[in-house]
């Protein structure tokens, strides 16, 4: 008989913006190139999103397990690089969602989580720039894995309703839960000896912001960011570049669903869901204003 034990996990659980519009469309294209052009353009991100994050993760966890090598002497270091490899993270995907999980054991947990985070804020900017939108959910709960990649349990479907019914627009919304984990994760750190934890998870922290509409949601245009892209020789001018395509899209979408949203419903709400996307935007473009000409 396996043994599938019960586990807390922190899920994020991403999906493509507008995906039934874009369907529909494909379905009417007869143009076999144009078809095979517009699913590249859906697929292509996808893959990388995927891909990417299992990358970033990997990368991260050998970071954190030389750190602990040169700063952690004898049997501390032996228990915490236990627990670097007890961390299990995996990538599901189906159809147009992402499902991201990492199971919270230790701190080391955290490390890993910090890199999903950070891939999850960077491509929430990257898709937008590229004009392929995404939003999504994360929660905190019980789960258990029965293969590689696979995870079972309430903590998805927690996961699941904000993105489907509390994101609405482009944004990741957090629950209250793992509001609640981040802003404990200081007395965590403080409990590790010969690291400066909290120091590399605080812009994690900080990335978690309340929205106007009282929504706990990742602040992924939040300066925190860049300080975590710093650690990654992160492009400025990739970043400007980024931030002038991506309200040039939403700019356009507005236009675009405003001018048929009389009579049609769906329409009328892309259009508002766009224009608090435009709004978010413009709030963030003030903190990057030494960077970015309005």
């Amino acid at each position: 008989m396996n043994n599938f034990p019960i586990c807390t996990y922190c899920v994020v659980f991403v999906d493509l913006m507008g995906h039934k519009r874009f369907l529909s469309e494909l379905e009417c294209c007869v143009d076999l190139l144009e078809r095979q052009r517009r699913v590249n353009e859906i697929s292509v991100p996808l893959r990388r999103f995927k891909d990417g994050i299992k990358q970033r993760v990997c990368e991260a966890l050998s970071d954190t397990r030389n750190i602990i090598r040169e700063n952690v002497k004898g049997e501390s270091q032996e228990a915490m690089l236990n627990m670097v490899d007890d961390v299990s993270f995996g990538v599901q995907q189906f159809s147009d969602s992402t499902l991201v999980y990492v199971k919270m054991v230790s701190l080391p947990s955290y490390i890993a989580l910090l890199m999903v985070i950070e891939f999850i804020a960077f491509r929430m900017l990257d898709s937008m720039g590229c004009g392929v939108p995404i939003r999504g959910g994360m929660a905190i709960g019980q789960g258990w894995e029965i293969d590689k990649d696979c995870l079972c349990g309430q903590v998805i479907a927690d996961a699941y309703k904000l993105e489907s019914n509390v994101s609405n627009w482009g944004r990741i919304t957090v629950s209250s839960a793992m509001a609640k984990a981040f802003r404990s994760l200081k007395l965590l750190c403080n409990g590790i000896p010969n690291g400066n934890f909290y120091e590399l998870l605080r812009p994690m922290v900080e990335m978690v912001a309340e929205d106007i509409d009282g929504v706990k949601f990742l602040d992924y245009l939040n300066p925190a960011v860049e300080e975590l892209y710093k650690r990654e020789h992160f492009d400025s001018d990739w970043f400007v570049g980024r931030i002038k395509s991506g309200i040039d899209f939403v700019n356009k979408q507005i236009g675009k669903f405003r001018t048929s949203a009389v009579g049609d419903f769906e329409c009328a709400k892309l259009a508002l869901r766009y224009e608090l996307v435009r709004d978010y935007w413009r709030s963030r473009l003030d903190m990057w204003s030494l960077r970015v000409k309005q």
